[in-house]
């Protein structure tokens, strides 16, 4: 071991490391990110709804994902009602920023009318969606989801959400 003058030493070391640092970091202004995304352009809107080109649409249903905006709701709806839509599994996902408790009878009718390659997506979205708009009615999807769902991860996710939302059944 060493003296306890060349540990002295090396804890001083360490402290003035420690102050620099904190010095260097101290004044630095890091940027703020914006309060919210900047509302969508019509280019954006229509690039969504590209059919003929999937890959650009789903760029844009990304980007359109993260804003608010009333039109984003009103396609994230055609979206749902079109379920041999290549992008038809970004819809939940446009409605959860955009929509509310309102839209439950739809998710919940596009959810029953999924295949199973699809409902695994879907319902990972819906769970999403129902924790971003707590409410009961969105209670039958998710139990569709657990006894439909082919993922036991996410049927113990959808047990949590039971549970939050006190719905869980008895049996």
């Amino acid at each position: 071991t060493k003296a306890p003058s060349a540990q002295h030493e090396l804890v001083a070391k360490w402290r003035a490391k420690v102050r620099t640092y904190e010095s260097q970091w101290r004044d630095r202004v890091t940027p703020r990110p914006p309060a919210s995304p900047a509302p969508p352009t019509d280019e954006l809107l229509e690039q969504a709804r590209g059919k003929e080109n999937p890959r650009p649409a789903r760029k844009a249903l990304h980007a359109l994902a993260k804003r608010t905006d009333p039109r984003i709701r009103a396609l994230g709806l055609a979206l749902l009602a079109e379920p041999g839509d290549p992008n038809h599994d970004m819809a939940i996902d446009l409605l959860t920023r955009n929509g509310g408790k309102q839209d439950y009878p739809e998710l919940i009718r596009a959810l029953l009318a999924s295949t199973a390659d699809h409902l695994h997506g879907l319902g990972m979205d819906y769970r999403g969606f129902s924790k971003a708009h707590p409410s009961r009615a969105a209670v039958p999807g998710l139990l569709h989801l657990y006894e439909h769902g082919p993922c036991t991860f996410c049927r113990t996710g959808i047990v949590r959400r039971l549970l939050r939302l006190s719905s869980l059944p008895a049996t």
